[in-house]
Formats: structure tokens, C-alpha cells, sequence
């Protein structure tokens, strides 16, 4: 069953505001985009919506960027967590 929390720091809801803004896993990626994201449209972070960077053409190479450097585009289930992720469930499932 898919929970409402984000698989990578358990924050309670996986939306694309906090994977390309506030997921703690990601920081030094979202540095990085947002660097680039300023140079091209001259808006800081929290003045951009993820859909109008997504909108937004001139930011497509930064997004793609962080797509490639982070796996926040893969599915992550029960069998697919990343490794930490799995042991920590298993211990708890073990106690």
C-alpha cells in the first residue's frame, strides 16, 4: 500500500513543491537548480511555482539536470525505498 509521506525523508506528502524545494535528501541538487533557475529567469525559488518552472522553457535543462543527478522521478514503493530506507522499516517490523 503507498503511503502519503516522501520516500527518500518521510515527510508527510510527496508533492513536487518539497521534492524540487524542501526535501532534505535532494539539498545540494536543489542548490544547484535554483542557481541555474536565477540565472535564466532572474526568480528565486520561492518566488516560482513548480508549474511555472515547468512552464517555463528557458528552465528546462536545470530541471532535466536534477532529474538526472537525484532519483525523485523514480516510484519508490516498499521494494524500491532506498536501502536505508528498507533496513529502518525492517527493524521496526522486526521489534
Amino acid at each position: 500500500m503507498d503511503t502519503a509521506e516522501c520516500g527518500w525523508c518521510q515527510y508527510k506528502t510527496p508533492i513536487r513543491e518539497h521534492l524540487f524545494k524542501n526535501c532534505c535528501k535532494w539539498k545540494l541538487q536543489q542548490k544547484m537548480l535554483w542557481v541555474e533557475i536565477r540565472k535564466m529567469s532572474g526568480k528565486r525559488k520561492n518566488r516560482f511555482t513548480i508549474r511555472d518552472l515547468f512552464a517555463d522553457e528557458r528552465c528546462t535543462r536545470a530541471i532535466l539536470d536534477f532529474l538526472r543527478t537525484t532519483k525523485v522521478g523514480a516510484r519508490v514503493g516498499p521494494r524500491e525505498q532506498p536501502p536505508e530506507r528498507r533496513e529502518e522499516k525492517e527493524e521496526l517490523e522486526d521489534s
